[in-house]
C-alpha cells in the first residue's frame, strides 16, 4: 500500500457515492468480487491502467479527471508492476490502446506541471531581487517609505527568505517529474509507432 493506491482508491469511492453506486455493484459492473473491489478502494490493491479505464466509463469522465492532478505517471508505475501472468493476457491491440491512453494522460500532466513550473521560475528572480534591495537598503528609509516598523522590516525579510528557501525544493522536484513524464511519453510513442515494446510479448 502506498499514497497513490490511498489516494485513487478514495477518488473512486467518492466518485462511486456521487453515481449512488453500492460497491457491490460496482463490482459487478467491473467483473470482479466484491472484496476485490473493496481493496481497490482501501488502497489495499493496485488498480492497474486497465481497470482505470474500465473505471473511468462507467463514471463517464475522462480517464485523466479520475485519477487525479500528478497522478499520471504513477498508473505507467502501477501497470509496470503488474505480474508477468497479467500483462501476457493483453493482446497486441490491447497493448497499444493503453499506451495511447497513457500518453494522454501524461501527455496532460506534463503540461500542468510546466505550467506550475514556469510560474515558479517566474517568481523566482524577483525573490532574488527583493533580496538583494533588502541587503543593501538603509532599514530607516525602508521603513519610512512603508511606514512601518524595524520589527516589520526584520519579518518582512523572513518571509521573503523563507519562501524562496521553500521554493528552491519544489522546482528540483517538479523538474525531476517534467524529465521523467518526458522519457515516458517519449516511450508511449515509439510503442504506438512499432518501435519499442513496452509490454512482454505472449510466450
Amino acid at each position: 500500500m502506498d499514497d497513490f493506491d490511498i489516494e485513487l482508491g478514495k477518488r473512486i469511492q467518492d466518485f462511486r457515492r456521487q453515481k449512488g453506486i453500492t460497491q457491490e455493484e460496482l463490482a459487478d459492473m467491473m467483473n470482479i468480487p466484491r472484496s476485490t473491489m473493496s481493496k481497490m478502494e482501501s488502497g489495499d490493491r493496485k488498480i492497474s491502467a486497465k481497470e482505470s479505464k474500465k473505471l473511468s466509463e462507467i463514471f463517464a469522465m475522462p480517464l485523466d479527471s479520475l485519477v487525479g492532478s500528478g497522478m499520471g505517471s504513477e498508473i505507467v508505475l502501477a501497470e509496470s508492476e503488474r505480474s508477468q501472468e497479467q500483462r501476457n493476457y493483453e493482446t497486441p491491440n490491447e497493448q497499444k490502446n493503453l499506451a495511447e491512453d497513457l500518453r494522454r494522460i501524461l501527455i496532460s500532466q506534463f503540461a500542468a506541471k510546466q505550467a506550475t513550473l514556469r510560474g515558479i521560475r517566474d517568481r523566482m528572480p524577483r525573490l532574488e531581487m527583493q533580496t538583494r534591495i533588502l541587503g543593501i537598503e538603509d532599514e530607516a528609509a525602508w521603513c519610512s517609505r512603508h511606514q512601518a516598523t524595524v520589527e516589520d522590516l526584520e519579518n518582512y525579510k523572513r518571509d521573503i527568505l523563507s519562501e524562496r528557501e521553500k521554493q528552491l525544493p519544489v522546482v528540483a522536484r517538479l523538474e525531476s517529474d517534467v524529465k521523467s513524464l518526458k522519457y515516458a511519453i517519449r516511450e508511449c510513442a515509439e510503442f504506438i509507432a512499432g518501435n519499442k515494446q513496452l509490454l512482454p510479448r505472449r510466450t
